[in-house]
């Protein structure tokens, strides 16, 4: 079985559940599929083809699909009937005519957000298949991760929402201190905190409301002029990504900005990408991978990617520190205009 050929079928698909069950039943000759979902909330799996709903309690060694869950492993069965775990109301609730079967748990962060069940496949299907089956583990994860991903930028607009009345608040305080300062300091010091205050100012507004809208007449521009530089931004919040690509865009030695939200897509894009990538802005916490293993993939000795300069984009202490070694540069988040010019400055020495 061409598993490559799945996988890169998969690739441009893997959005709508049932082009994956279509091309899972073409590539592999399986008969019947499931793809169960994790309601956390509910605490509950389902499938939302077949309607089926497996509660988490259910869930235990008394079923493949159980056994599967809690040891968080794959299993391939090639009779069903035979097997110790089998469960008929768990592992068969259609009552099917089915010989063989296999379970694969979609893990994230330690938990299991999702799970495969093939049932069905043909005798040809041999466990070498099955082993050679794990080149679809990433296409697999990024089916369940897009509801996931979709929460968390939600959650973290909210949350930025929140953090830019905080800093118009603290403009405010600042009008105030003003005030004090006035009764106590020379002109020349007060001169100083008003311009620190306006270059806050300009940050805060670019933060709120970058350019996103002007990028399209940026890059026809861009792309009249000889332009060397590809970037690659790789951050799971779709908002840090689009302000970042706000600021970047009015460089002219820029040539294209891709974007990944995702460690497997930040790798594909690596890796497979027609355009040589020079500069990766690398978050950490990231689905499918973590930006440090990213990081280590790119500047091992024998990768061909180890000229590619890395500026770290986390806010994460520990990373910063014990991973340092994998990084060229950093910059904070809230972005800043004047950090990413001042990262490109160092970079290239020029604006």
């Amino acid at each position: 079985m061409d598993f490559n050929k799945i996988k890169l079928k998969l690739l441009f698909h893997y959005k709508n559940i049932k082009d994956v069950y279509k091309l899972l039943q073409e590539g592999t000759g399986v008969r019947n599929i499931n793809i169960f979902f994790y309601d956390e909330k509910r605490e509950l799996f389902f499938d939302q083809i077949d309607k089926i709903v497996i509660h988490n309690k259910f869930l235990k060694n008394n079923s493949i699909i159980g056994k599967s869950y809690l040891t968080k492993e794959s299993i391939f069965i090639t009779n069903i009937e035979k097997d110790k775990n089998y469960n008929l109301a768990l592992d068969n609730p259609f009552k099917l005519d089915i010989e063989n079967q296999i379970v694969i748990p979609i893990i994230y962060q330690d938990k299991v957000i999702g799970i495969l069940r093939l049932s069905h496949l043909p005798y040809c299907f041999t466990q070498s298949d099955f082993e050679n089956m794990k080149i679809l583990d990433n296409i697999f994860k990024k089916i369940f991760l897009e509801d996931i991903v979709y929460e968390n930028d939600i959650k973290t607009i909210k949350q930025s929402a929140s953090e830019k009345i905080e800093l118009f608040t603290t403009l405010s305080q600042m009008k105030k201190m003003f005030e004090k300062v006035s009764t106590c300091c020379e002109h020349k010091e007060i001169d100083k905190f008003i311009k620190i205050g306006q270059e806050n100012l300009d940050n805060i507004l670019a933060y709120v409301n970058p350019n996103i809208d002007n990028l399209a007449n940026i890059e026809e521009e861009k792309h009249q002029n000889n332009n060397s530089v590809n970037i690659l931004i790789a951050d799971d919040i779709h908002l840090n990504v689009q302000i970042l690509k706000a600021m970047l865009s009015g460089n002219k030695i820029i040539n294209k900005i891709e974007v990944a939200y995702d460690g497997i897509e930040a790798i594909d894009i690596l890796e497979n990408s027609s355009k040589k990538i020079d500069i990766l802005f690398l978050d950490h916490h990231m689905p499918g991978m973590l930006g440090s293993e990213i990081a280590q993939r790119v500047k091992s000795e024998k990768s061909k990617l180890k000229k590619i300069i890395i500026i770290s984009i986390t806010n994460d202490t520990a990373i910063l520190e014990n991973d340092k070694h994998l990084y060229d540069y950093h910059i904070p988040k809230p972005f800043t205009r004047d950090n990413v010019k001042k990262i490109m400055s160092l970079i290239y020495k020029k604006d």
